[in-house]
């Protein structure tokens, strides 16, 4: 799952998005879930912050501070390169 702000670690208290869609994201299947929005690079491991998945919060908006993320994915199994 790929969006803007963070559903689980967004440091706003602005928090809209857990309430609308955190009892249907419990069951996901997602493999890991990337947002922006904080600038601040940050990972939760599963079940960290109730998130049924990874997540990757990618760092700040300057390309010095940006935080680069490739993920390639074979048959079902998808993995991130360094």
């Amino acid at each position: 799952m790929i969006h803007h702000i963070p559903l689980y670690g967004n440091r706003d208290t602005f928090q809209p998005c857990t309430e609308l869609w955190g009892n249907l994201l419990e069951k996901a299947p997602f493999d890991v879930n990337i947002s922006g929005h904080t600038h601040q690079f940050t990972y939760h491991h599963k079940k960290e912050k109730n998130n049924n998945f990874p997540v990757v919060i990618g760092e700040g908006y300057r390309m010095e501070d940006a935080t680069v993320m490739i993920l390639s994915k074979k048959e079902k199994k998808c993995r991130s390169v360094s």
